[in-house]
């Protein structure tokens, strides 16, 4: 049983590398060092993610331990190396009642505060362990590490120290004799009260609601009573004033009022939030809880999502967390939470043979065809006309039409349709005047523009002062199958910009 449990980790590192490779094969050194932290933070939501849709053949539950006295899963590590590339690395490790990882790792947290730390608190997520615990910890996801330090706090074992500006914290050696000498069951209670309440201040906080969405004890009851994520959003809804289920048939509407689009809005903040204090922690860090997504998770829209503001310095939040359809309780969390449930989905499957894995896992990977020959792209710097801080990068074959383009643009930055007028402007000397309009009755592509010697100015008559100027990067030759424009990068000036305006 060891030696196939080896080979079924081995197979799933195997595929997880090869969708990594192709997925970033195209990304600068700078991203990839980038990347390379995140990399485990990347692949958790694989992990729970099914690899059918609406089915619960999920690698946590695919992969078959031995013995069942115990809480068994898979710890991922990631990086990246200038020489070697990515490195990807899956453990088993076992959570019981009498042996805990968190409680280890928050131990061995404490301890590199003894006799003084370095915590920079304000400092965005995510936050990298210090190199001297990142490869003891259960994970070297940053966030799991951020984590940790927040429930070291809350519970009165690290101290900031006195000073103005500090960011200098002290492990309080009789808070820490005190509580890891609890019996671990016991413990892990404790990290659970300080979790849940956590959990309800900074879901009131994120949201800025005029009154608490959730509190600890909804949180708790829900995690005892419902297996649906749909049912905690129902309850905060509820709190707030607003019947779930209507907003449910008003998200199938085509055309809704500003107010109303504004609420609507709030759903993907909240559903972040939810599994970024709750789905997450309770889950991935202490093992109480175990998710499941429906949908296969799609390693090529995951990277290009996060891809735009990787380099950015914001925080990384909106792109790593998004909450599970579904959960049920492990046996750990049945204990800790002095609650029982009754899962919606099979937990145990029958040992799959090595060879039926390999079927699963080709059958999945079916998906992913043969990269296409190589096609001239061009990447387009595109920014406000008024405010060239604001900038994004965008990726377009030379065969694009102009009309597409436009499309993209708008959904990238979050415009109206409607009037447009594009005009093309010699680099030389640009101005309104030497401006060339283009007829709205061509249809361009990119390679008739010649962006090498010219720039294009998209304006919109209907929205004052709302210009983008688009001039050509680089031009290079890809290899990828979709041909819509897509969003390679964006300005931290831009991120900053548009997530203030995100937040209800």
């Amino acid at each position: 049983m060891q030696n196939q449990l080896f080979d079924q980790i081995q197979l799933f590192t195997n595929h997880l590398h090869q969708r990594l490779r192709a997925e970033t094969a195209d990304f600068s050194m700078e991203e990839k060092q980038a990347l390379g932290p995140l990399c485990s933070t990347l692949l958790r939501k694989w992990l729970y993610s099914t690899l059918f849709q609406e089915s619960a053949l999920s690698p946590v539950n695919l992969i078959q331990y031995p013995g069942t006295q115990c809480e068994m899963r898979l710890s991922l590590h990631g990086n990246f190396h200038p020489e070697t590339g990515f490195v990807l690395r899956l453990m088993p490790v076992a959570d019981t009642i009498h042996s805990h990882h968190f409680l280890r790792d928050l131990q061995l947290v404490c301890q590199s505060f003894l006799p003084v730390g370095s915590w920079p608190k304000e400092t965005l997520f995510p936050l990298v362990a210090p190199a001297s615990i990142i490869k003891k910890l259960y994970t070297d996801d940053p966030y799991y590490y951020q984590y940790l330090l927040l429930m070291a706090q809350r519970l009165g074992l690290i101290q900031k120290m006195p000073g103005i500006c500090s960011d200098k914290w002290q492990m309080q050696e009789n808070c820490c004799r005190q509580f890891f000498s609890l019996p671990p069951l016991d413990g892990l209670k404790a990290i659970v009260a300080q979790s849940l309440s956590l959990a309800a201040t900074e879901i009131e906080t994120t949201l800025q609601a005029p009154s608490r969405p959730l509190a600890p004890e909804e949180i708790r009851a829900f995690l005892s009573q419902s297996f649906l994520t749909d049912d905690l959003f129902s309850t905060a809804y509820k709190n707030l004033g607003f019947d779930f289920a209507q907003l449910n048939e008003m998200a199938q509407e085509e055309h809704l009022p500003p107010e109303d689009e504004a609420l609507l809005s709030t759903a993907y903040t909240m559903g972040m939030v939810f599994d970024k204090w709750i789905f997450t922690p309770l889950g991935h860090y202490l093992s109480l809880l175990r998710p499941l997504y429906v949908l296969p998770h799609n390693m090529a829209e995951e990277v290009d999502w996060m891809r735009p503001t990787l380099l950015t310095g914001c925080d990384m939040s909106h792109e790593f967390f998004s909450p599970c359809n579904y959960f049920s309780l492990t046996f750990l969390g049945e204990a800790v939470l002095e609650a029982s449930q009754q899962t919606p989905f099979p937990e145990a499957f029958p040992p799959l043979p090595l060879g039926d894995l390999q079927a699963l896992l080709a059958a999945r990977s079916m998906a992913f065809t043969p990269p296409p020959k190589a096609r001239l792209a061009y990447v387009l710097t595109v920014q406000y006309a008024n405010d060239p801080q604001c900038w994004k990068w965008v990726e377009a074959f030379e065969d694009t039409p102009l009309e597409e383009l436009y499309q993209s643009l708008l959904s990238y930055f979050g415009l109206e349709g409607g009037l447009h007028q594009f005009f093309l402007l010699p680099k030389t000397g640009s101005s309104p005047a030497a401006s060339h309009p283009l007829s709205a009755r061509w249809s361009y592509r990119l390679k008739e523009l010649h962006l090498e010697e010219n720039e294009l100015l998209l304006h919109f008559p209907h929205l004052k002062e709302c210009r983008l100027k688009i001039s050509l990067q680089l031009m290079r030759n890809i290899a990828k199958k979709d041909s819509q424009p897509r969003l390679l990068r964006q300005s931290r000036e831009i991120t900053l910009e548009e997530r203030q305006d995100f937040e209800p």
